[in-house]
């Protein structure tokens, strides 16, 4: 039973519930999965998407520091 209490102190603590907390880190998981075809696509040839890991980084950054000051008003 603690992981039902440590997912429902979770929801409380970035303020969701619990179909808002899926979608969302599905929609995470998505960013996540894009960035990674992105690197390996690099590793192979150095000379495409130079940037793209740093920018997907930094978009994940700032959707999470967005979502979190969203969810603190």
């Amino acid at each position: 039973m603690e992981i039902v209490q440590k997912s429902k102190e979770h929801l409380q603590e970035v303020n969701m519930n619990y179909f808002e907390h899926c979608m969302f880190s599905m929609f995470l998981s998505f960013q996540f999965f894009i960035a990674a075809i992105f690197a390996f696509f690099h590793a192979i040839i150095p000379g495409i998407f130079t940037t793209t890991s740093s920018e997907y980084s930094e978009l994940i950054a700032l959707i999470l520091k967005h979502t979190r000051s969203d969810k603190r008003n």
